[in-house]
């Protein structure tokens, strides 16, 4: 947790010569196959700076995530994504800790994170694999698509899906099952920060 988040503080150092908007958001979701009741709810703050050849998305995230063993349970992530212009794509790498809390019992993984995204007109698509990590109860690999449609310069409206490959908790021999999670809701860009860049990263 530690290094992720030293990890994520230098990420953010290092973009404030560019453009620096901090946003929060609010999502609703819904699974199948993954344990939790429906719906989800998830609010987060982050921070995303950009310039002419990067970009950089920093947040915290806590998502109201109810187990149907429990009945409660509440997931707090922290996560950086630092990405550099290739052709028209942008390409990078993070990390993703989360920590998963309920009535009975807890557990937490720090995870490597790939990813691209593609700047459109009035829209932005992301691409993302998650790794399993430190996740020895259940292994979880997650492949996440989202897109963010760009309504103003500071509304965003955000839809996202997940296929998540694990394995029952603490049973890696008794193969794999896939799982889905589909999230849809607002992000609100507060305002740009830093120095601005003729030819930013963004399609505000």
């Amino acid at each position: 947790m530690r290094k992720l988040l030293l990890a994520i503080a230098v990420l953010s150092c290092s973009s404030l010569y560019g453009q620096v908007s901090p946003y929060v958001s609010s999502l609703f979701g819904v699974n199948g196959n993954l344990g939790y009741g429906n719906p989800s709810v998830e609010g987060a703050f982050g921070v995303e700076s950009r310039g002419a050849n990067y970009l950089v998305d920093t947040n915290t995230r806590l998502s109201y995530d109810r187990k149907m063993e429990t009945g409660d349970g509440h997931t707090y992530y922290a996560a950086g994504m630092g990405y550099m212009k290739l052709g028209n794509a942008f390409v990078g790498a993070g990390g993703s800790y989360g920590d998963l809390q309920t009535s009975l019992w807890a557990k937490s993984r720090l995870a490597p994170v790939i990813g691209s995204l593609f700047n459109l007109r009035r829209m932005r698509v992301n691409l993302s694999y998650q790794m399993a990590g430190s996740d020895k109860l259940n292994g979880a690999r997650e492949a996440t698509g989202g897109v963010e449609f760009f309504l103003s310069p500071h509304w965003r409206l955000v839809e996202q899906g997940s296929v998540i490959n694990y394995y029952p908790t603490g049973q890696p021999q008794a193969g794999r099952v896939f799982g889905v999670d589909i999230r849809a809701g607002f992000k609100y860009m507060l305002g740009n920060l830093g120095r601005k860049s003729r030819q930013i990263a963004s399609a505000d």
